[in-house]
């Protein structure tokens, strides 16, 4: 099935040699990208760490497209961080800036509520979100956009996004109980994992 880790290793293969920038917003999207992204040259992972928020990523890569034109610029986000910012794929759009942007979709805040699962004794509040129409949003930008719900599907639309001659979104699919692993809490040693229950 199609997951996060996966597409990042696919990311990797199909853009073996190309050396893209690539940029990431907050959250579980943020923490997968650099688990298991191929990135082998300097400045080619653009991500806020710790210290940004939500809707960093978009804005950033438009920047990125801006610094480095002839460079394939790839933006990683979640559905929640892209609804912060997302108008940016519109000024992408008018300015003729070719970037992929990537927005991994499952339906919720996933990074807050993988905490609240995990600390909080899956005391859930405020991270579910509501249906979305990226692929009409994109396309409403003057972007193009595909929608991907297998592993097959996202393969065909990251050859459509690198064949376009505009901005392209690529919304993926994922299972909203899918978690970012390993993980340490806050102020735990860099190797003591938290363990995670697959009864979900």
């Amino acid at each position: 099935r199609l997951t996060a880790p996966w597409m990042m290793k696919e990311l990797s293969r199909s853009f073996e040699g190309e050396h893209p920038i690539y940029v990431t917003d907050v959250g579980q999207n943020q923490m997968w990208a650099a688990q298991h992204l191929v990135v082998d040259k300097p400045r080619h992972h653009l991500t806020s760490g710790g210290c940004g928020t939500m809707g960093f990523g978009l804005p950033g890569a438009l920047g990125a497209a801006f610094a480095e034109p002839d460079k394939q610029v790839v933006h990683i986000c979640g559905d929640g961080g892209f609804k912060m910012t997302g108008m940016e794929l519109y000024t992408a759009a008018r300015e003729g800036k070719k970037l992929i942007s990537i927005v991994i979709n499952n339906s919720c805040l996933g990074m807050v509520r993988q905490w609240q699962q995990l600390f909080y004794n899956e005391h859930y509040s405020n991270t579910l979100l509501t249906e979305f129409d990226f692929i009409g949003f994109a396309h409403s930008c003057g972007a193009g956009g595909r929608r991907a719900a297998t592993c097959k599907e996202f393969q065909e639309a990251l050859k459509a996004a690198r064949e376009a001659d505009k901005p392209f979104l690529i919304e993926v699919i994922v299972e909203q109980g899918d978690l970012v692993e390993p993980m340490v809490a806050a102020g735990a040693a860099v190797d003591d994992f938290v363990k995670i229950n697959r009864c979900r």
